[in-house]
Order: C-alpha cells, then sequence, then structure tokens
C-alpha cells in the first residue's frame, strides 16, 4: 500500500523498447534499463516493457530498423541504441512536457 502511494506521487514515464534479436537491441534495453533505475532516484517512475518484434515479412514491415524506443507514444530513437546520456535527455523532455500539461490542466480547472 505504502509503495502504490509513493508511485501515485511520482512522475510517471512508459519507455518502450521494440527489440530485435540482435547485440544493438541488447544494448538498448540495457541502456534503458540503466537509465530507469537512476530516473527513479530522482522521483520519476520509468515503466519500461521490452517488446521483442519477430519479423515475418522482412520486405513490407516498418519495424525493420531495431531497436526502436518509444517514449510515452513517440517513437524517440529508431535503428540503434542510444547512449544514456541521450536516453536521459529524452526522458527528461517527456518529463517536462507531461509537468506542462499537468499545470495547463489544473489552471483550467481553476478558471472554471
Amino acid at each position: 500500500m505504502l509503495m502504490t502511494a509513493i508511485v501515485d506521487a511520482m512522475t510517471k514515464i512508459r519507455v518502450v523498447v521494440h527489440l530485435g534479436f540482435d547485440d544493438e537491441s541488447d544494448k538498448a534495453l540495457q541502456v534503458a534499463w540503466e537509465v530507469a533505475q537512476k530516473l527513479l532516484d530522482e522521483g520519476v517512475w520509468v515503466e519500461l516493457i521490452p517488446d521483442h518484434v519477430i519479423l515475418t515479412d522482412l520486405l513490407g514491415n516498418e519495424w525493420a530498423e531495431l531497436p526502436k524506443i518509444e517514449i510515452n507514444g513517440w517513437i524517440a530513437v529508431i535503428g540503434r541504441a542510444p547512449d544514456p546520456d541521450e536516453l536521459y535527455t529524452l526522458i527528461m523532455s517527456a518529463v517536462t512536457e507531461l509537468k506542462q500539461e499537468n499545470v495547463k490542466q489544473r489552471q483550467a480547472i481553476m478558471s472554471t
């Protein structure tokens, strides 16, 4: 119960790592995990979701450029593993955007 309350008070970001079965995908997942751990210490809860993509149609599949990293629904990195600083910056940009949206929502509620 206490853990649920702590998580509810944190900023939450969803990161989906679309993975192939190669070294670059392994590296992308490892970087995402390291950044998620660092952000947890800073009060940001990163919901990290690994998604292994099995390609059946190599010519017609848009997922062929793996790994792909999706942050809160938008594709942030395609075809490579980012370095930790780059991924940290991308996630923190999403955090800033989310906080700005929350402020706008509160202001709209208060003005009604």
